[in-house]
């Protein structure tokens, strides 16, 4: 501050540019090891040079002439070396540069990911989100991928898709549509791929027009089916009707027979349906080797630590409530539905007796019905949804997955997942202010219930 020129600059009415550019420079230059007189000189050299000759030969480049005008918008304050030179290195693409320029701050968070952002999505709406959002290089890489495997009408669309991100979560929504590939059919075994009777549901397209069609859930299945949890059929036969096959450790087995608007179906009308799928289910894999459990050894992470983190009261009340509501739905209406909501202050998980007590339904309240959810949604905890293998929401939808129960583990450690979402996805700290609700609707000779806790 004795050098007048650099003090009157440093001070002015608006030095954002002349801190950044500062900062930029001593970033490369050791000016604690100058003599004083060196040092004066130094700083009277910053007030009077030309700025970008100036960084160029301090970071031996060409290029700061391009990026001037970015410097005051950067929190210089917390810029590392690498960081101006990542800013240096994206200043060489001019969309990106482009883009840069329309953003209100660059980040130190922006700028180290700057190179990893697939070109054609270097536009300001991604850049903005991504000042606040620390997307792991990995998912980078696959974005890319998945941007170049795109069939060329797709990719286009994408990318039109990546301007309108505004937030957390719709940075998310776009990232793992990508990674969903949905112009990939789903994979199945020759065995179950469908016969003259029987069509396989093979897109997502098929899956939302059938749905559409038959007045039914189909849409949300895709990704249950893309996993390799189940199967889905269109019946060609004389009644409409959505068959499902689901894959378990002993190989694949009949599921729901349902036909439009979910309405059961008649003896007559399932008998030609179930012959067919016995048919096809006679070639099928009877092995656990055709099951793909991927998402158990992160199932079984998560639990353990919410089994560290809660306590044993916290942990059998809700097993309690899960186990209340096993084998408990007796129709497909709302009211007819067997299920359990773990909620806090700020968002809840919830659970759905299916198949007779053979699976539950568990849905994640999402972004899409909260908003105060979205600055939620960092990188942990999309790691965390795509490891236990959660569909990510189309729409006005949650977060969800079926689980196979089999029997008390199975309870238990779904008890723990649900302690272990409440606390990564909502911040609960306290296991004891969890409120859990049941509803077991009327068996033949029992009352219905409807509990809370």
């Amino acid at each position: 501050m004795t050098e007048p020129l650099f003090c009157y600059l440093w001070n002015a009415d608006d030095p954002s540019a002349f801190r950044a550019f500062v900062f930029a420079a001593l970033s490369r230059i050791h000016i604690t090891e100058y003599s004083p007189s060196a040092r004066r000189e130094a700083y009277r050299n910053f007030a009077t040079a030309k700025r970008a000759s100036f960084l160029d030969a301090a970071y031996s480049s060409k290029g700061w002439s391009r990026c001037l005008r970015l410097l005051p918008k950067t929190d210089y304050e917390s810029f590392l070396s690498s960081d101006w030179q990542s800013l240096l290195l994206a200043g060489e693409d001019p969309a990106a540069r482009k883009a840069l320029g329309h953003v209100a701050r660059i980040t130190s968070v922006l700028v180290r990911q700057l190179s990893l952002i697939p070109k054609a999505i270097r536009v300001a709406a991604v850049f903005d989100v991504l000042t606040a959002l620390d997307v792991p290089e990995r998912y980078w890489r696959r974005l890319s991928a998945a941007l170049d495997e795109a069939p060329h009408a797709t990719r286009l669309s994408l990318i039109s898709k990546s301007r309108k991100i505004r937030s957390f979560g719709g940075f998310w929504d776009f990232l793992f549509h990508c990674l969903e590939r949905p112009w990939r059919p789903v994979d199945l075994p020759l065995s179950v791929v469908g016969d003259e009777s029987l069509e396989a549901l093979r897109t997502r397209t098929e899956f939302e027009s059938e749905g559409f069609a038959m007045r039914n859930c189909l849409a949300g299945e895709f990704n249950e089916a893309r996993f390799g949890r189940c199967a889905f059929f269109r019946s060609r036969g004389s009644a409409s009707a959505s068959v499902q096959f689901l894959r378990t450790p002993t190989g694949w087995r009949l599921g729901q027979i349902l036909g439009v608007g979910n309405e059961p179906l008649s003896a007559s009308e399932r008998s030609p349906i179930i012959a067919a799928a016995k048919f096809m289910l006679t070639d099928a894999p009877e092995n656990a080797d055709d099951y793909d459990n991927r998402s158990d050894n992160a199932i079984d992470s998560l639990a353990q630590s919410a089994a560290i983190w809660s306590s044993q009261k916290e942990f059998d009340r809700l097993t309690r409530a899960l186990a209340n509501i096993r084998g408990r739905s007796v129709g497909r209406r709302p009211e007819t539905n067997a299920y359990c909501v773990f909620s806090t202050d700020q968002g809840y998980v919830q659970f759905m007796d299916q198949d007779h007590g053979r699976e539950l339904l568990c849905e994640i309240q999402s972004h899409r019905y909260s908003r105060e959810l979205d600055q939620n949604l960092n990188a942990r905890v999309g790691e965390l949804l795509e490891a236990v293998e959660f569909s990510w929401p189309r729409g006005a939808q949650n977060f969800r997955r079926r689980f196979a129960v089999s029997d008390d583990v199975d309870i238990r450690r779904l008890a723990l997942l649900a302690l272990c979402f409440l606390r990564e996805i909502f911040g609960l700290r306290d296991p004891t202010s969890v409120t859990v609700e049941v509803h077991a609707p009327e068996f033949p000779g029992r009352s219905p219930s409807l509990l809370s806790a």
